[in-house]
């Protein structure tokens, strides 16, 4: 959700608290077999770019409540398959795994340590298929956090986007090949918003 906020004598900028949260999926493949490793890794420091405000501020201690989701994108149904892989995540970002309607999800936290954030952890596909990995953060989950230069209209409503693998097209043209039509064509009518942003890669697996 994008809170935005307008001009008053309280703020001083027309838009959002919009951070951007680097990280990486590696090695960058349009293709894995089952039994590979697939590293994801986000470190970065507390001096964060804020696409709002247009420069860095500093974001001490802060909860981004990451979610890790991994779809099916070789079905009709909006189906999770974070069950067709193996996690492994150290108990340091106090991994969580939940069940939604469409299935398993993983939350976890930052590793917060002398200015820096960090999240890894590895995952092993067990089943062939065509995937859809996203990683996004939740910080309306933890409301009232606060950083100097904060709107406060915005208190508790943050936004951020999730840059996985930096400028890179992650195999987006793969939603295409979905016959789900949120895959194939509502996603793809905004990509930078509904793909890109939540840190999404596509790729298949084979055995």
């Amino acid at each position: 959700m994008v809170i935005s906020c307008y001009p008053n004598d309280r703020c001083d900028f027309n838009g959002t608290h919009d951070f951007l949260i680097p990280s990486t999926l590696t090695p960058a493949l349009d293709t894995f077999s089952v039994g590979d490793t697939i590293f994801f890794s986000s470190i970065f420091e507390d001096r964060v770019y804020d696409r709002g405000l247009g420069k860095h501020v500093v974001l001490s201690d802060f909860k981004f409540n990451p979610l890790t989701q991994i779809y099916r994108l070789d079905t009709t149904q909006i189906k999770s398959a974070l069950n067709f892989f193996t996690v492994l995540i150290d108990e340091l970002y106090d991994p969580r795994f939940t069940f939604a309607e469409v299935g398993p999800l993983m939350w976890s936290n930052y590793y917060y340590h002398n200015g820096t954030y960090k999240l890894e952890y590895k995952i092993i596909p067990r089943k062939k298929g065509l995937f859809l990995f996203q990683y996004g953060l939740s910080l309306h989950l933890t409301p009232n956090q606060t950083f100097d230069g904060m709107c406060p209209n915005l208190r508790g409503w943050l936004d951020s986007y999730s840059d996985l693998n930096g400028t890179a097209d992650n195999n987006i043209d793969f939603l295409e090949l979905s016959p789900n039509s949120h895959y194939n064509d509502w996603i793809l009518l905004k990509p930078e918003d509904r793909f890109h942003s939540k840190g999404g890669y596509c790729f298949f697996v084979k055995e």
